[in-house]
């Protein structure tokens, strides 16, 4: 996947995959970035987040105009550090800020950190605050990623009221069309497999059916679908739930390889 460049709309950038690039970054005059600042900037869009961490971090630390934006820089390094604790307290400082734009981005991206963990309940409450404060696209990003991570817990009417209002606050074609994709989901199943053939995948079915059936998950069912090229697959699932965690727990007493996927609306 591409790393996306960092600017201040990074959070856009990271749930949408975009690659932004930074601009504005003089480091004189009222008002202007410190020098050390637009040197994090530059270590985080190549990819060095160690130098951005420790060029942020002193801004970040300091009091002034340029220490929210520093902190939430910050956090975005320490995020891409793996070190979760120090980039959910530099997010918290970015979001506490004046900037309204830029509180809201640093709450979408805690947002993300808590989904990221299985933390859904605080990542819903994330996610809702930030799509409070931002507009437009930001607005639509973050009101569905709080629909996803609703769905996640089994919040299927909250999860719909966000995604229909995901898909009326932009006019991008390609994003309201994601958003469709996700209003089509109806619950969550258990995959155990993807056939080309389907005979391999009727084989496969009769052979896990007594074992579903004994776990009271009901008998397997095939799917169609097509792969990434457009390609027949048959689908071998079984069970519906309501939530992605009793999906998970079904899958661990049934087979440690399925996977959890969503269960599409039948066409």
């Amino acid at each position: 996947m591409k790393r996306p460049a960092l600017s201040r709309t990074i959070v856009t950038a990271l749930l949408l995959g975009l690659a932004l690039t930074l601009a504005g970054c003089e480091t004189t005059g009222p008002g202007a970035r410190p020098a050390n600042l637009t040197a994090a900037y530059e270590a985080y869009n190549r990819g060095d987040y160690a130098a951005a961490y420790s060029q942020a971090k002193p801004n970040a630390d300091a009091f002034g105009s340029a220490s929210d934006e520093s902190a939430y820089l910050t956090g975005l390094a320490a995020y891409q550090l793996r070190n979760g604790t120090e980039a959910e307290r530099y997010l918290h400082q970015a979001s506490r800020g004046d900037d309204r734009k830029l509180g809201g981005e640093a709450m979408a991206m805690i947002g993300r950190i808590y989904a990221g963990q299985g933390r859904h309940e605080r990542a819903v409450e994330a996610y809702a605050i930030a799509a409070q404060r931002l507009a437009g696209d930001d607005r639509a990003n973050a009101l569905l990623y709080t629909a996803l991570s609703q769905q996640s817990l089994g919040q299927w009417r909250e999860a719909h009221t966000n995604l229909v209002m995901a898909k009326q606050a932009t006019s991008d074609a390609e994003f309201q069309k994601k958003v469709d994709s996700y209003l089509a989901v109806r619950g969550w199943t258990i995959q155990l497999g993807a056939y080309a053939d389907e005979r391999n995948a009727q084989t496969a079915a009769r052979g896990i059916a007594g074992k579903t059936t004994a776990l009271m998950m009901g008998p397997p069912r095939l799917v169609p679908a097509t792969d990434s090229a457009g390609r027949r697959l048959i689908l071998l699932q079984v069970g519906q739930f309501p939530s992605e965690a009793n999906a998970l727990a079904a899958k661990n007493r049934l087979s440690g390889s399925a996977e959890v996927v969503p269960m599409l609306a039948a066409k």
